[in-house]
């Protein structure tokens, strides 16, 4: 089995950490965690930090993986923990695709079979791991399309749009550039997502999400980034 670590760099954790959230947003019981914990609203970069860190610590089979995960996900019982987990190995796969080609499916069956180890360590059984990393996909994409995230009218829809807010009104430089990160959440999500939370993905965000990608395009990557192959695999 290669080294997975290689195949992912800054340029891709610019992608996928903001993603990761926002889908994890979308579980019921990981939304609801994390409002009655408050720490998101009270701190969105610490957690948008402390996501990118766990990511980069699970590819590189880093020992205090572990620990930081259980820090971040304290209290999230087994089924919870499966779908944030799912959010890390999904949208850092899908970034790399993004800027640099489909991985090919050895090679993110690789990457899955690197981490199943350490779900077991969290508390994920078996018997709730998806055996394979194109199982994993499907039961991302039937969590997407459950009918359950996209009903404004649930509790849970408030919860997302709530820790989503906190996201949207980050300040940088002491300003609020709502419109910018709000555009590049809609380019990141699947159109199911862009639907609970309301995002806009008319012609001016479009334009926008190409320019980003663009430029991360062109910023060289990390030495040692594999090259996109010509092999896809699905998803």
């Amino acid at each position: 089995m290669e080294d997975v670590s290689s195949l992912f760099d800054r340029n891709t954790m610019v992608l996928h950490g903001m993603s990761a959230l926002f889908l994890q947003f979308l579980h019921p019981g990981v939304a609801q965690t994390l409002v009655q914990s408050g720490a998101l609203e009270r701190d969105p970069l610490a957690r948008l930090r402390r996501t990118g860190e766990l990511t980069k610590a699970l590819l590189q089979s880093k020992p205090d993986a572990k620990r930081r995960f259980g820090v971040i996900h304290v209290g999230i019982d087994p089924e919870q923990i499966l779908w944030v987990l799912t959010t890390l190995v999904i949208t850092d796969i899908d970034a790399h695709a993004l800027l640099y080609g489909p991985l090919t499916a050895d090679r993110a069956e690789d990457l899955y079979d690197a981490i199943r180890p350490f779900a077991a360590d969290v508390g994920i059984t078996d018997e709730l791991l998806p055996p394979t990393y194109e199982a994993l996909r499907a039961y991302y994409w039937g969590m997407v399309r459950s009918l359950e995230f996209a009903d404004g009218e649930l509790q849970s829809t408030r919860d997302a749009l709530a820790l989503a807010n906190a996201i949207f009104t980050i300040r940088v430089l002491g300003l609020r550039p709502v419109w910018l990160i709000k555009a590049f959440a809609a380019g990141l999500l699947p159109e199911e997502g862009r639907a609970v939370y309301r995002l806009r993905w008319g012609v001016s965000q479009r334009l926008f999400w190409r320019v980003v990608v663009a430029l991360l395009r062109l910023r060289p990557p990390r030495p040692g980034v594999t090259s996109p192959p010509e092999e896809k695999c699905g998803g």
